[in-house]
């Protein structure tokens, strides 16, 4: 378990001092396979063999190269470092808020959409701005960070590359089309399933970061089911977050922006603590 602790600092440490090679985590390759085998009908008349062939096939195959390069123990800190930096989302959270934050200030709109949609993680530029912003800055990456180290702490780097490829599965183009339906709501229903409980976790830590009473609140109510579950789960981190940073719903500018990076930098800070602090008394045992 410390060995998994030195993985995770090194690979934070790699993303503040290596910011120009985070176009590697777009994983242009894996889009191309995917749409390879998605075109040549994989999935189609079995969803679950497709997914299987996905996602869990190609992060089992990362957790044996790892195992025959990391001969001794010692040596797997540098290989987990380097699969958890390329599992990272594909920008830098404190690069995409900086980026938000200069194109409000810009006054340009057009500026500030494009941001605000990076930020969110969507291409669709369309909507309200506002709660794109905040769909990104406390729901999607930190999401994201949360869910990946949680289960890499919990069940390894195989558990990690397989979260991160549902969500490239999610976002491949092809899987719009109606023929890939089934394995679609599979991977829709497998990510509920996998933020399910980092994202409650998130909230907990935004409430304790912030505004507690009403950074507190999201957590409690029923899910919906299936592919809806992660949405749900998105919409409450949402409104956890500018409950918690007293940010109204549809309050949008740069003080807003600021007082909710703050918000976020501190929950998530707050949870790696404990991760850490987990996995040290995990060690020691």
């Amino acid at each position: 378990m410390i060995y998994k602790l030195l993985s995770m600092a090194l690979t934070l440490w790699a993303d503040r001092q290596f910011p120009d090679y985070i176009d590697l985590r777009r994983f242009t390759l894996y889009g191309v396979f995917a749409r390879l085998m998605l075109s040549l009908g994989v999935g189609r008349q079995n969803g679950i063999i497709g997914y299987v062939l996905l996602t869990a096939l190609p992060a089992l195959i990362v957790v044996m190269v790892i195992g025959v390069f990391g001969i001794f123990d010692p040596l797997k800190i540098p290989l987990w470092a380097l699969v958890l930096y390329f599992c990272l989302p594909e920008e830098s959270l404190s690069k995409a808020v900086g980026a938000l934050r200069g194109a409000v200030a810009s006054g340009k709109p057009e500026e500030v959409t494009v941001a605000a949609a990076a930020l969110a993680g969507q291409e669709n530029l369309q909507g309200d701005v506002s709660a794109m912003a905040q769909r990104g800055l406390f729901a999607v990456q930190p999401l994201q960070l949360v869910s990946l180290f949680f289960w890499f702490l919990l069940l390894g780097i195989g558990a990690a590359v397989f979260y991160r490829l549902n969500l490239e599965l999610l976002r491949t183009p092809v899987l719009e089309g109606s023929k890939q339906a089934f394995l679609r709501a599979r991977v829709q229903q497998v990510l509920g399933i996998l933020e399910w409980l980092p994202a409650r976790l998130l909230i907990i830590a935004y409430a304790l970061a912030g505004q507690f009473n009403a950074g507190i609140r999201p957590l409690f109510g029923s899910s919906p089911d299936g592919g809806a579950m992660r949405e749900g789960l998105l919409s409450r981190l949402q409104r956890a977050g500018t409950g918690a940073a007293g940010i109204a719903g549809a309050e949008f500018g740069d003080q807003a922006v600021a007082d909710g990076w703050r918000l976020v930098s501190r929950a998530l800070i707050g949870l790696l603590i404990v991760f850490g602090v987990l996995a040290l008394m995990q060690g020691f045992k």
